[in-house]
């Protein structure tokens, strides 16, 4: 996907397509996020779903039939979307509460071709549609745990009955804290994204860089669900767990494992 990546990246103008207000990863301003995010993407240095590429292709060509209504719900650029295009899903939504990353996936849409709708919408307040399939990634890591449990219950209620959400959820931590890089851990991620912007080919310099990267993991704070027996217990009621499985990958920051998750609504 790399190289794919680049190409569309590059077709991008962030100037223009950039509305950041509020959104999932920052209530109050998001631009630091959606503004940087695609930068650091072409240097590989933030957490997507092609870490993960092997589960979704797997599970989203078994459960996303021809037929089946697909919502992709919350993302940060076009990397999910595409991603799913390329398990087989023509046509499918894209959802929402910050503008940016639908224009940029509207704009890859129109230029590429693609069969991808588009709407704002808040996951906590309900989207007033249901879908066969819903998938992110990483996306309740957004959540503190005080809302991790009505997130997936609003995520149920989106999905008609026998319907899948396919997702990856962060381990690890301690249960109710927040995940904020340390002071050493920033200083790497800097110095990491200084350095491949000599090693690759990519259209912003040095100094570019270091803005970039020094913006995004000032501000990046997550959640993570400290194990599966914890996962189990939040999803109690509301969703058996049809597959699961974890892995190890390199993270943002240091050595993340992360579960791969099918949900079936009860």
């Amino acid at each position: 996907m790399d190289n794919e990546y680049k190409r569309l990246s590059r077709m991008l103008d962030m100037n223009s397509l950039q509305k950041c207000n509020a959104g999932y990863v920052d209530a109050d301003d998001c631009s630091w996020y959606h503004t940087n995010w695609i930068r650091l993407r072409q240097l590989g240095l933030v957490s997507n779903p092609f870490w993960h590429e092997q589960f979704y292709m797997e599970h989203l060509s078994k459960y996303a039939t021809p037929n089946a209504k697909v919502l992709i719900l919350g993302t940060a650029d076009f990397s999910m979307p595409y991603l799913t295009k390329l398990a087989g899903v023509d046509e499918l939504s894209v959802s929402d509460i910050c503008l940016t990353p639908l224009n940029v996936c509207d704009f890859i849409a129109t230029k590429e071709g693609y069969k991808w709708r588009t709407f704002v919408g808040d996951i906590r307040k309900g989207l007033g549609e249901q879908y066969d399939v819903i998938t992110n990634d990483a996306f309740l890591t957004r959540f503190p745990h005080s809302e991790t449990k009505s997130v997936l219950t609003q995520i149920s209620h989106c999905l008609r009955p026998n319907g899948r959400y396919v997702t990856t959820i962060r381990l690890g931590g301690i249960e109710g804290d927040a995940i904020i890089p340390s002071n050493e851990e920033k200083a790497d991620f800097i110095y990491r994204a200084v350095e491949r912007t000599k090693e690759l080919d990519v259209d912003f310099d040095e100094a570019m860089a270091k803005q970039t990267a020094q913006q995004y993991i000032d501000n990046m704070i997550s959640y993570s669900i400290v194990d599966v027996d914890a996962l189990h217990r939040l999803c109690d009621g509301i969703f058996t767990i049809e597959q699961i499985d974890s892995a190890t990958v390199q993270g943002e920051c240091v050595e993340s494992t992360y579960c791969k998750v099918v949900f079936s609504k009860l």
